[in-house]
Order: structure tokens, then C-alpha cells, then sequence
């Protein structure tokens, strides 16, 4: 789960940030990049997905680094 920067809570910021992620054949975060933003909330996205493990990508019955598209959601409830 991200964690919600102290200063965007406090100001209530909300919002979703797509993250773009090569996941590598052992399923890690090798390279993650931000492709839709909201400012206060970048950073905090890009440190939960670099921590995040996937299930890495097959071809031919082979793990293979794939690139992906991951929305990472803020909201205050």
C-alpha cells in the first residue's frame, strides 16, 4: 500500500497516478516511470511500485520482462 504523503493529506489531495513499469523475468520493478501525475503524489506512487512483485510475464512457457501500465490510488476516507 502506498504511503499517503503527510503534505498532500493535509491538503487533501486526491487522485491517481499512472505508473509505467518494466517488470523485469523475476517479476521486480526494474524501472518505473510516471505518465499521467498529480504532483504531491508522484514520489510516493514510484516508492510503492518499486516495492511491489508481479508474476512475471510468459512466452513460450519462459518468465520474460514486460512493460506495464499500473494506476496507484490516493483517496482520504
Amino acid at each position: 500500500r502506498p504511503q499517503y504523503p503527510q503534505d498532500a493529506f493535509v491538503k487533501k489531495i486526491e487522485g491517481t497516478v499512472l505508473v509505467e513499469a518494466l517488470i523485469d523475468s523475476q517479476g521486480r520493478v526494474a524501472l518505473a516511470r510516471v505518465i499521467q501525475s498529480v504532483p504531491l503524489l508522484d514520489a510516493a506512487a514510484l516508492q510503492a511500485a518499486y516495492q511491489w512483485v508481479f508474476q512475471p510475464a510468459m512466452k513460450h512457457g519462459r518468465p520474460v520482462a514486460t512493460i506495464i501500465h499500473m494506476p496507484v490510488a490516493f483517496g482520504i476516507f
